[in-house]
């Protein structure tokens, strides 16, 4: 849903399964899927946890 979501509002992103790259997913501590991390430079800007519409709209708004 989470990657729906993000291709109907146009975003670019990177999915990544915490399966086969286990070190991305240690580096930004992800315990739950889906996360979504949006970054800039490489810091955290933010983090939601499951499929929050809301959330992800006002990080995208950044």
């Amino acid at each position: 849903m989470v990657s729906e979501y993000l291709d109907l509002k146009g975003v670019e992103y990177e999915k990544v399964n915490a399966f086969d790259k286990p070190e991305i997913a240690m580096k930004y501590k992800v315990r739950s899927v889906p996360t979504v991390i949006v970054t800039y430079q490489d810091e955290v800007l933010h983090r939601i946890i499951g499929f929050k519409p809301d959330e992800l709209q006002k990080a995208l708004a950044v």
